[in-house]
C-alpha cells in the first residue's frame, strides 16, 4: 500500500501497520499518527525458550537480545510499541 502512494498510482492517502510506514518517511510519506483508539488493533509477541531444546542457551541469549533495552529503543524507533 505505501509503495503505491509513493508511486502515485491514485492514492493520497493510506492506512497500515506503522512499522510499513515509517521506512517511507524519507522518501515522501508522513506519518500522521496511528488510529483512533477504538478501532486500533494490536498484535503481541512472545518468545520462549523451548524446555527439551538441544541448544536452549542460543535461544536464551537471542530472547535476551531482543528484551533488552538497547532492542527496545530500536523498537520505538521503527514504531514497535
Amino acid at each position: 500500500m505505501v509503495a503505491h502512494v509513493i508511486r502515485g498510482r491514485g492514492y493520497e492517502i493510506g492506512i497500515g501497520p506503522v512499522t510499513e510506514i515509517r521506512p517511507y518517511e524519507a522518501k515522501g510519506i508522513r506519518l500522521v499518527g496511528p488510529l483512533p483508539a477504538p478501532i486500533q488493533n494490536y498484535t503481541t509477541y512472545v518468545a520462549g525458550v523451548l524446555t527439551r531444546s538441544a541448544t536452549p542457551e542460543p535461544a536464551a541469549a537471542f530472547v535476551r537480545h531482543i528484551t533488552a533495552p538497547a532492542a527496545r529503543a530500536v523498537f520505538a524507533a521503527t514504531g514497535v510499541e
